[in-house]
């Protein structure tokens, strides 16, 4: 009778301490993963050269540079379980507001200089590769760079001073590698395509298609 008690005491142990082992093993692989729980806060500053195609005849590319900053303003991590339980990835779904500040010089026109906020959502996978997407609006001032007459309701000659101011609105598609995600560097490097409208010009809208590249540097700190 003692021996069986003996055993069955020793059964229970056994059982309580393989439950114990399994819910750390649960908390250390599963649980514990920082996915939602961790928060932090992600800013990106970024330089962009630009290349305005014309596709008129002859076509023409007129070169420019863009000075961006990411503020973002909801995250969204999404996990990812492979195979096995253990192997879980991360992939980050982000919304910034991305101000832009730059210029576009058109030798034989103006020089533009614009500012232009956007909103841009971006999708990194669970390894480097991301995608992103941005629309905006803003202000942009062409200045004249060669002399540049009008004739005035009066009939007229008069020299145009200065340039003209714009309204400007546009989308972009970039593609790129987050380095951060693989390792400790805080480099982003990418490529896209853009597209534009700006006015009045002659009264209409006159459409730019861009060509981007460019590199970011991440701003990544820990709140909790």
């Amino acid at each position: 009778m003692k021996s069986s008690i003996k055993l069955l005491f020793i059964l229970l142990l056994s059982s309580y301490y393989s439950t114990l082992s399994g819910q750390e093993s649960s908390l250390k692989y599963k649980d514990l993963l920082p996915v939602e729980g961790l928060k932090y806060k992600k800013t990106i500053v970024s330089v962009t050269g630009n290349a305005d195609i014309e596709l008129i005849k002859p076509v023409s590319i007129n070169l420019g540079m863009e000075f961006n900053g990411y503020i973002r303003i909801f995250s969204k991590a999404k996990q990812i379980q492979r195979k096995s339980i253990y192997d879980i990835r991360i992939a980050d779904r982000d919304l910034f507001i991305k101000p832009t500040v730059g210029f576009l010089y058109r030798e034989r026109y103006h020089t533009g200089l614009y500012f232009m906020p956007s909103l841009v959502y971006r999708h990194t996978t669970p390894k480097i590769f991301y995608t992103e997407i941005g629309v905006g609006g803003g202000y942009y001032y062409a200045k004249l760079n060669v002399p540049t007459y009008e004739v005035t309701s009066s009939g007229n000659v008069s020299k145009i001073r200065g340039g003209f101011s714009n309204a400007i609105i546009g989308s972009n598609f970039a593609i790129g590698l987050d380095f951060s995600k693989s390792s400790r560097t805080p480099l982003n490097i990418f490529s896209g395509v853009g597209l534009y409208y700006n006015f009045p010009n002659n009264q209409s809208w006159t459409r730019h298609i861009l060509i981007q590249a460019g590199i970011a540097y991440i701003i990544r700190r820990n709140i909790e």
